[in-house]
């Protein structure tokens, strides 16, 4: 598997550059943009996470979202029982405000919102369940310090390398070379996100639904 510095050395092998041009911290900014970009484009498998959710008081209505939080995909509500009562629907924050005008709305969750690093419920619940958040989370930049790898190294590696020398040609001046590397990268990330990306929840695409 590769792994940071292996990938940030091909960076430089392919920009053909003293490290006055685009020194190390430079290359390894650049694989750590293309990284970031790729956690927001698409939700990908190998960042699914389930979380429990705490609400641990009857008609309290909101709870904070996970720290590693990205993307959403699907919250689960369950009775005492450990018996599916729902699963809310997401809406806007404008719509929330729409159909629940009276925020003491009492009755099973039947929608939530994510607003300042909370979900907020409506209605507000009556009792106490059990929740749990199914998401995509956001990884850590990598670092030759560490963490050096992750899933993006095992699974994308080809597509960091050409990314980040994509970018690193653009900063440098070179269309044609930036023009080059970035066909390059969208056909190894057009086959990445073939294998790694889910489109659809529900005949919903989430990318028309995510925040």
């Amino acid at each position: 598997m590769a792994d940071l510095a292996t990938i940030e050395q091909q960076v430089e092998k392919y920009l053909r550059r003293s490290i006055a041009d685009l020194d190390q911290t430079q290359r390894v900014f650049l694989i750590n943009t293309v990284r970031r970009s790729l956690m927001r484009g698409k939700s990908l498998r190998f960042l699914q996470v389930t979380a429990a959710v705490s609400i641990p008081t009857p008609y309290a209505d909101t709870a904070a979202i996970p720290t590693d939080y990205g993307r959403k995909y699907l919250l689960r509500v369950y009775d005492s029982a450990n018996k599916l009562v729902v699963s809310p629907e997401w809406m806007t924050r404008e719509k929330q405000f729409h159909l629940y005008p009276d925020e003491t709305e009492l009755g099973d969750p039947e929608r939530y919102t994510i607003w300042e690093g909370k979900f907020i419920l409506r209605p507000k619940p009556t009792a106490v369940y059990t929740y749990y958040f199914d998401y995509h989370k956001l990884l850590p930049d990598l670092a030759l310090a560490g963490p050096t790898s992750d899933a993006f190294t095992e699974h994308a590696a080809d597509v960091l390398v050409f990314g980040a020398t994509r970018l690193g040609f653009a900063l440098l001046g070179e269309e044609t070379q930036a023009a080059l590397f970035n066909a390059l990268y969208r056909e190894v990330r057009t086959e990445f996100f073939r294998e790694q990306s889910i489109e659809e929840v529900s005949g919903r695409t989430l990318l028309q639904e995510d925040i």
